[in-house]
């Protein structure tokens, strides 16, 4: 899912989001190059039914410290629910896209679904609520009652607020109707031809001599009294004038007056009585589709309240959830999974099955990725140090994810292309990462050596508990750099594309900033500006044919420098 189409008239979108740019625009500027896509808006929906406080029979197990041996061993073993599993599946998506998108460009509500539906966060905002909001916003509606009688609840509770919630419009969404559809200017001008009309009206009865009595004098004329009249009518038709011109330049540049309202819903539930058949799934994306032009019609009735918009287009994600089967599903029926496919005008559906164990997190992996327009780096080959083997160190991978931009130089020279061997496949997931080496500069390297930055972006781990992840993100906050080389061994170099730093191709470079951590894209080939023979030929001084006296220069300059006395009076 892209937030807008890269054309020729919009490469400046390549290394820059075109929402964060239009969230941090002038007012004054129209935008339509933009479009706001599903990925803006996301409402999660957690299904707290009597079916999610069944056991995942995924257990966790408690390791402990050994003072004795001082080994660790297990001492106890934890049993996760459906509800927990579901829980921490929705706190992925927040952390992740909080991470990336810490500008507030990427917006989430949570919703739980049982008797009724419930929004635990009251509205969009402009940032995204935080995560001890969040924890305390799930705390307070507590785990689903397993004793609840299960007919009474329904997933179709909250999906319907979810649609609701998709018709109400950002701030974001706001700012950009008001920039292109003349809030800041054209409505001005609406106002002075309004104002125009009216001084037209009067410049008609000021004009007749019936309704002149008390400023026509004919024994004393007042020649600014009878030019009056004569001057507002001739304003009147420049103001006129000028709104035709404005118009036919709005008109010319493509500006629009209307533009799509998208977003999507993200749905977290499991098996009723170990079935779910590809006509339950059938069944809500038709309920899905009236609630939607149920909920147009309220909208259009409204008449024209700026805080809500009809929905274009929603994208909905089935995330089912089973327990563990150890390898035997003869007992339950899932669904169909299928990839986001359009059904209609209205609704796109998307079904992803996932077991609630160790292949829930991959898989959630790759919905994220697909959702929000991310991509995945894995940095191999990290040497760390062991505490069991002493003074030896072991080679660890760390993968990130990451805006998918970060990739587009290595996507135009085809390092990462479909035979390459630096893109593998995450499986369970189904999504593609790119492999890129650890690699450190030499302390050696001489400024102009440093590679040019084009970019920066912010990543977020994909495992932040992993201790690989916690030692890169530490190693990187203590001020440290890493630069990401692409093997030569793995890919066919382009003829224009040559090593950029001693000898190595350096992509990108992982470093920190005010406390995050961003991934730099590397310029490689050749810079169309910075290696121009002919430009870098003319930037060369040169040599001087005497020697430079430094020296007696310094001296005059102290003896005319301008000191002021003490004492003056200024």
């Amino acid at each position: 899912m892209v937030s807008t189409s890269l054309t020729a008239n919009s490469t400046r979108w390549i290394h820059t989001d075109p929402l964060s740019a239009l969230w941090n625009m002038s007012d004054d500027i129209p935008v339509n190059d933009v479009t706001i896509g599903p990925d803006h808006k996301t409402v999660i929906v957690l299904d707290h039914s009597p079916d999610f406080a069944t056991s995942s029979n995924f257990k966790i197990d408690v390791s402990l410290k050994d003072s004795a041996t001082g080994q660790m061993r297990v001492v106890n073993q934890v049993e996760k629910t459906l509800w927990t599993c579901a829980v921490e599946s929705a706190f992925e998506f927040h952390r992740i896209v909080d991470e990336i998108y810490p500008d507030g460009v990427r917006l989430m509500r949570f919703v739980i679904s049982d008797f009724v539906g419930r929004f635990l966060t009251p509205n969009w905002g402009t940032q995204l609520i935080s995560l001890d909001q969040l924890l305390k916003s799930f705390a307070s509606c507590g785990v689903p009652d397993a004793k609840a009688d299960l007919s009474s609840c329904s997933i179709i509770n909250g999906i319907s607020i979810a649609v609701e919630a998709i018709s109400e419009l950002t701030e974001l969404q706001k700012k950009q109707s008001d920039l292109n559809s003349g809030f800041k200017c054209f409505g001005k001008c609406s106002k002075r031809g309004e104002s125009g009309v009216r001084l037209h009206n009067d410049a008609k009865q000021l004009g007749s001599k019936e309704n002149l009595p008390h400023f026509v004098d004919h024994d004393k004329k007042d020649f600014r009294n009878m030019k009056f009249a004569n001057r507002l009518e001739s304003l009147s038709k420049k103001i006129k004038l000028a709104r035709q011109e404005m118009y036919t330049l709005t008109v010319k540049s493509g500006i629009k007056k209307a533009f799509p309202n998208m977003g999507s819903i993200v749905v977290f539930t499991s098996l009723k009585r170990h079935v779910l058949h590809d006509e339950d799934i059938a069944m809500l994306t038709k309920h899905i589709t009236e609630d939607i032009i149920s909920r147009n019609k309220i909208v259009k009735a409204l008449d024209g309240d700026k805080n809500f918009a009809p929905i274009t287009h929603v994208q909905v994600y089935f995330i089912i959830i089973y327990p563990v089967t150890d390898g035997n599903k003869d007992k339950i029926y899932l669904p169909t999974a299928k990839p986001l496919t359009k059904l209609n005008e209205y609704v796109s559906c998307s079904v992803v099955c996932a077991e609630a164990g160790p292949s829930l997190r991959p898989i959630l992996h790759g919905v994220i990725l697909k959702h929000f327009d991310l991509a995945s780096t894995t940095v191999t080959s990290i040497p760390m140090k062991e505490e069991a083997q002493q003074g030896q160190s072991v080679n660890y991978d760390v993968e990130v994810f990451h805006p998918r931009r970060s990739h587009h130089l290595l996507q135009q020279y085809g390092l990462i292309g479909s035979s390459s061997k630096l893109r593998t496949t995450v499986n369970p997931g189904d999504y593609e990462t790119v492999r890129l080496a650890w690699t450190t500069p030499s302390a050696k390297n001489r400024w102009n050596q440093f590679p040019r930055c084009i970019s920066a972006l912010p990543i977020s781990p994909a495992s932040v508990n992993g201790r690989p992840s916690v030692c890169l993100t530490s190693f990187l906050l203590s001020g440290r750099n890493v630069m990401l080389e692409v093997l030569k061994q793995n890919v066919h170099l382009p003829r224009d594309v040559t090593p950029n730093v001693n000898q190595k191709l350096i992509s990108h470079l992982l470093m920190c900033h005010a406390g995050r951590i961003y991934m730099h894209t590397v310029h490689i080939g050749n810079h169309p500006i910075f290696d121009d023979k002919k430009l870098l030929a003319s930037a060369i001084l040169p040599k001087p044919t005497a020697p430079l006296r430094i020296a007696d220069f310094a001296m005059f300059m102290k003896e005319t420098r301008l000191v002021v006395p003490q004492g003056a009076g200024y």
